[in-house]
């Protein structure tokens, strides 16, 4: 039989959904004894939206693996059900609202505990499962593919010497979920593309968190120079279950890859970043991601105008107003483009020296971007840009596997 307390959970879950107001639900706490060795840990449970309509997409995760089923509300919540108690002796339920508690005790008495907004707020990571807002995910460190990767160790904590890089991973899993609930809405699968993604880190973090907001429908690809990188990686993805993720050794100029949602291409040095947002452009892809490194191309080019001769005549200062240059050029072609862009400091530069960020989603763009790039080339002499000038003259695409 039911529990009074259980009643008012599954109530308040119930109307959360309908009103639009549930954030988040975590079951946790699994009962040890009795337990399998690849027992589920944990169960996240986020509200999607999918061609079917609104659906709950539970990822229950295994020390491992991890599973993601999609299931109407109804359906979902009867799943959750039969899970509260046994195997999991807790339930926290985050709405707009308030916060739900709900725990068991060891003979399985329930006992339920309500928290106002204003304390739940700073509980709840994320605002809002409003799917006209834009969303915050802070990554949790018991995610499977965090341990595999060497970030955490057995007890979900992050290693010392990994501090830095789960910063920069946060950081980024903050700006890719802000820019979802800019995204039009997908009929078929949505395909985005990590290059040059190193030990697939960023690569990881893009799919758990895209295939939590928009489902099974999501394929993520991480595409590197170094084949021993992507064949670890790889590896790691197929141990995890996480199928809709894959890692190809692959070049940035010469890769197909067919119509995309979105492209990421962190510290991809020198002309390489122009390559990464050209083939993202042509591919049509929503977003674009960047993160330039190694600006060497327009340097050279500068005539630097003589009331400017006092600043640039110091290499460093030349260099950085070449790298503002080579950036501003690239932020115009993209609005030019018809996509709505924003160049900012990704991270700190305590944690790394390159930490400009470029971020572009389709929108309305500049119409007089095209004219600014000619008169910013004029005035400092330029006379070729890559980006521009394979958006002119483009080559012949690759053909898609």
């Amino acid at each position: 039989m039911t529990s009074p307390a259980e009643t008012a959970f599954l109530e308040t879950l119930s109307s959360s959904l309908s009103d639009n107001t549930f954030v988040k639900l975590v079951l946790s706490r699994p009962r040890q004894a009795g337990t399998e060795a690849d027992a589920p840990k944990q169960i996240r449970v986020r509200n999607i939206r999918l061609r079917g309509g609104e659906m709950l997409s539970l990822a229950t995760r295994h020390p491992t693996r991890e599973e993601t089923q999609n299931l109407p509300h109804a359906e979902g919540i009867a799943f959750l059900q039969a899970r509260l108690n046994a195997p999991f002796r807790s339930a926290h339920l985050f709405t707009e609202t308030e916060t739900l508690q709900l725990d068991f005790s060891k003979k399985g008495k329930a006992m339920l505990k309500r928290t106002r907004a204003s304390s739940a707020s700073a509980t709840a990571p994320e605002p809002g499962n409003r799917h006209d807002r834009q969303k915050q995910r802070v990554l949790q460190t018991d995610a499977a593919w965090l341990q595999e990767m060497g970030v955490t160790h057995s007890k979900h904590e992050v290693f010392p010497t990994m501090s830095r890089k789960w910063r920069q991973i946060n950081k980024f899993a903050e700006i890719l979920t802000g820019i979802f609930g800019k995204l039009p809405p997908k009929t078929g699968d949505m395909h985005v593309i990590d290059f040059g993604c190193g030990r697939g880190l960023l690569t990881f973090a893009a799919y758990e968190l895209m295939r939590e907001h928009f489902g099974d429908n999501v394929r993520v690809t991480g595409v590197e120079l170094r084949e021993h990188l992507t064949r670890e990686a790889e590896k790691t993805a197929r141990k995890l279950h996480m199928d809709g993720l894959r890692f190809q050794a692959g070049d940035i100029a010469t890769h197909a890859t067919g119509t995309l949602t979105g492209m990421i291409a962190l510290h991809a040095c020198d002309t390489a970043t122009d390559l990464a947002l050209f083939s993202g452009i042509k591919a049509g892809a929503d977003f674009l991601i960047c993160a330039p490194c190694c600006h060497k191309e327009i340097r050279p080019q500068m005539n630097v105008p003589p009331p400017l001769d006092a600043v640039t005549r110091h290499g460093i200062h030349l260099g950085q107003e070449a790298d503002m240059v080579t950036d501003a050029l690239r932020v115009l072609l993209l609005e030019s483009r018809g996509y709505d862009t924003q160049l900012f400091e990704f991270i700190s530069l305590e944690h790394t020296a390159k930490n400009k960020m470029i971020l572009a989603v389709k929108g309305k763009g500049d119409p007089l971007a095209g004219e600014k790039v000619q008169s910013l080339k004029a005035f400092y002499g330029i006379t070729r840009q890559t980006l521009e000038h394979l958006l002119l003259h483009p080559p012949e695409a690759p053909s898609v596997p």
